[in-house]
Formats: structure tokens, sequence, C-alpha cells
């Protein structure tokens, strides 16, 4: 059976789906929520009603953070933050040795123009593949074509 390229995406997809990721969006989520209460602790602000705060966003490697209260130098501050910022590039690694998985993965299922070829090329992925549709519908029963003459019963 030849390999469709919807074949090979999913391929892709399901393979990257069980690569292992770490959560770094989170880690500096929970990081920033945490420097934003110490700064309103600080400034008095903490028990105030969060409708009378101002309201900002920083963004870091493409996450926004929303943050209430703060002050410009306040954010400026969390934005450049050093365990932040080697969060945010353990974040960045992670990302390119994925994108670097994903390519050797997309090269190697592209030069494949079968199944069987993938099968035989990529062994270790096999849960992975389709299975061989001929292989898959042997089970089922082969009908030669209708029978020509059959008694109709009437009632």
């Amino acid at each position: 059976m030849r390999l469709t390229n919807q074949m090979r995406l999913a391929f892709i997809s399901a393979t990257m789906k069980d690569v292992p990721a770490i959560d770094y969006a989170e880690t500096i989520r929970s990081m920033v929520k945490a420097k934003e209460l110490v700064y309103q602790k600080a400034a008095g602000i903490s028990k105030a009603d969060p409708d009378r705060l101002t309201n900002r966003y920083i963004y870091i490697r493409s996450q926004s953070f929303y943050l209430r209260g703060l002050t410009d130098m306040e954010l400026k501050a969390i934005k450049e933050d050093l365990e932040i910022d080697a969060i945010a590039k353990k974040w960045d690694a992670q990302i390119e040795v994925h994108n670097k998985l994903r390519q050797t993965l997309t090269g190697a299922i592209n030069a494949c123009n079968t199944v069987k070829q993938a099968h035989e090329a990529l062994p270790e992925f096999d849960k992975y593949l389709p299975a061989d549709s001929a292989k898959a519908l042997r089970s089922l029963p082969v009908l030669a074509g209708w029978p020509k003459q059959n008694k109709r019963i009437t009632i």
C-alpha cells in the first residue's frame, strides 16, 4: 500500500506526541506569578480589589503573562530575571531538539513510498505506522460476485 502525505503526517504527529517534553511555559508562569506576589506585597496591594489594579502583559519567549498592579520597572525586572531567563533558554533548547527530531522523522518517512518500505526502514517505529491494508483485509471473506439466479422469496 502506498504511503499518502496524510499517512506521513499522522506518523510524524503520533511519534512526536510520545517524545518526552517538559512544560517550561508552566514553570515560567509559576515563577512570574510568585514574583508578582512579592512585588504586590511590597507595595501593600496584595489584598486590594483586582479590578482596581492596572493590568499588564509581558512576553517571554512568545508566551504572554498577565500581571496586575505592577509598575514598568517591576515588569522589566521580572522580564530580565536571571532565573526565568535560564528556564527560557532550556525551553529554547528543547524546542530546537524537537524540531531536529521532527526534521529527521520527516526525512526518513518521506524516503519511503510504501508502508512495507516504511516498516523495513523504520522497524522501531512499527506502532506508529499504519497497518498494511492487504494484511488487514485478509480475514474478510472475498465475494466473487453476485449469484446470477436467485429465487426470490415472496410473501
